[in-house]
């Protein structure tokens, strides 16, 4: 079996905060599937940034439910574990020489994210091209200009070519062709990924040095490392894994006899409990107590409003009588009308600014008189009240405490027998804390040893093989049209696959490396469907031409919304294709659908058959009926909004509004 180049993901681990949220790859077609705004596309672009991307869309159930992510993949044969901080990605990348169960009994290597001039440090790019033993290159971002800046051939150059998110598929803009200053760079990838660079032969030779020299040094840490471990005796690998569960068998033993202590202290003392119920019961009382207490003052408060009030508007109606007393009576004269000379009855005015009867108002008076006194008295029984009920207080809260202590003196009574034992199991638990923590580092340079065994060992089998690929290319160097002519009979079988109408004059464009179908360019066709169809199958032609010439590239593709323009599709997309074109095309017909996915699962086993190691991850709303008849084993995930259905909502799969509602959290 072919392990060039092989990149194969395990799993993808996000730790959260109540579980880990975990996605098992394996290796062929892998589909996950489902409605919606369900997280598919996030486990898509969650690879994506744990192989180097710093973009990462984030959502709120991201947020609120995940630490950070792990990656467990192999590169080549060598099994690795990529911890990333999802939240800020100019941290450092850990890499780990592990899988995700042993990862901390391994030393990480750490990795700056993206390459910087002046920098120091070794980049996360340098690392997968180097785990992957693909040339370390610079190419000219403008081949076309004899003054063109030299750039660094970057890991993220390759994943154009291994990664085409739903934005992306069947795009007028596929690859960034329409981007004039920068799809240049892209075509000189191309030519790299199938050693069509006239400096190949050069850069073979350089990367032959390099990793030699690497092995080198490898071998001498290695010696000294050996050295050390002979010198402190440091045991056995397997002895130390031994000693180490020993250890952590002892610690759970010590822990659960120390709740049982726990236990005994508190259950096996009668006095303690009768105590510790009277406690209660006089809180209680004191609880209730307080509670009266509470009621009397609020009496008392309402009480001594109600008598202020009673109290003013007995003031007033004194007032009144004070007034009426020194006006006095009127009496009857005759008047003269200022205006017309009549003659005019005083009488009439009396009736009219009459002051209201003296008897009725001494009775107001004595009522509000009579209404304060009863307040009043009702003011006094209520502080009367409250002065017992307090006095009962503080006897009660007295009695608190003399229970408490009490409880105290029994519990150091009752305690002491068992304090020693207690004490002897602290001492040994602490012991063994940091035994354990010697021998993990122990463990770790262990496992440190045993890394740079296989890297060694990896180095060799590398040179080897680029040693083989440099004889070969010096012996038959592969033109680019002979790529392009085999790539062209591959695109003509797979579009015959599809079942496209009228499937002629189809090549792959010498300028641009895309396809061409009717002699129209990729860019040039209107029908989205037909666009979504050909820009897989350039993704999957690359691949299935490795099967036969040795490429820089990976065998691994992650495709997301492969029914694009072909089923369901979202409404921001259809500006970009003519769908009149697309019916005229019977794009949405279901056989061509059928026909893209039965065409990609024969390919990986075409490539198995072969011995080439490949994997390809696809993300679609709805599948064929026959993925979930024929298929179903190359499901690895499904999320469903429907409880009914029984499957997980989406990636986050215990997320709910309520859980950070209760707790406060915003969402």
């Amino acid at each position: 079996m072919s392990l060039s180049s092989t990149l194969l993901i395990k799993q993808l681990v996000l730790v959260g905060t109540r579980k880990n949220y975990i996605v098992p790859f394996n290796p062929g077609v892998n589909i996950i599937y489902g409605e919606e705004d369900s997280g598919k596309s996030s486990i898509l672009e969650l690879i994506n940034y744990m192989l180097g991307s710093s973009k990462l869309d984030k959502y709120v159930e991201l947020e609120e439910s995940v630490l950070y992510a792990v990656l467990e993949l192999d590169l080549k044969d060598t099994r690795y574990c990529i911890k990333r901080d999802i939240f800020n990605h100019k941290l450092e990348i850990e890499v780990y020489m592990s899988t995700f169960e042993n990862i901390r009994q391994t030393f990480p290597k750490k990795y700056l994210p993206k390459y910087t001039k002046d920098v120091k440090g070794e980049f996360f790019s340098d690392f997968l091209l180097d785990s992957l033993n693909l040339p370390k290159i610079k190419i000219k971002s403008s081949p076309s200009k004899d003054d063109s800046e030299l750039q660094r051939l970057s890991f993220r150059d390759l994943m154009h070519f291994c990664y085409i998110d739903q934005d992306d598929v069947g795009s007028k803009n596929f690859l960034n062709v329409s981007n004039y200053a920068v799809y240049p760079k892209v075509k000189e990838v191309f030519k790299y990924i199938f050693n069509l660079n006239d400096e190949d032969i050069s850069e073979l030779q350089q990367t032959i040095a390099y990793k030699t020299k690497t092995k080198s040094s490898l071998e001498n840490k290695l010696s000294t490392i050996i050295e050390f471990l002979n010198t402190i005796e440091i045991q056995s690998l397997d002895e130390i894994t031994n000693f180490l569960n020993e250890i952590e068998d002892k610690l759970t033993i010590i822990d659960n006899r120390k709740k049982d202590f726990d236990n005994m202290i508190t259950n096996d003392s009668t006095e303690y409990h009768y105590l510790l119920e009277n406690l209660k019961t006089i809180s209680y009382r004191i609880h209730d107590k307080e509670k009266i207490n509470n009621t009397h003052v609020k009496n008392i408060t309402d009480y001594n409003k109600l008598i202020n009030d009673y109290y003013d508007d007995k003031v007033k109606y004194e007032a009144l009588l004070s007034s009426k007393n020194l006006i006095g009576g009127v009496e009857a004269s005759l008047l003269i009308c200022p205006v017309c000379d009549h003659d005019i009855k005083d009488q009439n005015i009396i009736s009219r600014f009459s002051i209201s009867d003296t008897t009725k108002i001494h009775s107001e008076i004595d009522i509000l008189k009579k209404r304060i006194k009863e307040l009043t008295e009702l003011v006094e029984n209520e502080k009367k009240d409250y002065l017992d009920n307090e006095a009962n207080l503080g006897s009660l809260r007295e009695q608190k405490e003399d229970v408490k202590k009490s409880i105290d003196e029994e519990l150091k009574e009752h305690i002491s027998p068992y304090l020693t034992q207690r004490d002897e199991l602290i001492k040994e638990q602490a012991s063994c804390k940091e035994q354990e923590k010697q021998i993990l580092k122990a463990l770790k340079i262990r496992n440190e040893e045993n890394k740079l065994h296989q890297q060694i060992t990896q180095l060799e089998k590398d040179i080897a093989e680029l040693n083989n690929r440099l004889h070969e290319l010096s012996k038959n160097q592969t033109s680019l049209d002979s790529v392009l002519t085999n790539m062209t009979t591959t695109l003509s079988t797979y579009l015959e696959n599809i079942k496209i109408e009228n499937c002629i004059n189809i090549s792959v464009n010498k300028k641009t490396f895309l396809p061409v179908i009717r002699n129209k360019n990729y860019t040039e066709i209107t029908s989205g469907g037909i666009r979504t169809i050909l820009s897989i199958g350039h993704l999957l032609n690359i691949l299935e031409t490795s099967s036969e010439i040795e490429t820089n590239l990976p065998r691994f593709l992650m495709i997301d919304t492969v029914g694009k323009y072909l089923q369901k599709t979202k409404s921001k997309y259809l500006e970009d294709t003519d769908i009149e074109d697309d019916t005229k095309e019977n794009i949405t017909a279901q056989i061509k659908y059928y026909n893209l996915y039965e065409h990609i699962i024969n390919l990986s086993i075409k490539l198995e058959e072969a011995g080439k190691v490949c994997q390809i991850i696809l993300v679609d709303n709805d599948v064929p009926s026959f993925i979930e008849q024929e298929y179903s084993g190359f499901v690895v995930r499904e999320f469903s909004k429907d409880p009914s259905n029984n499957l997980p909502i989406g990636l986050i799969d215990d997320y709910t509004k309520d859980r950070y509602q209760i707790t406060g959290l915003k969402i």
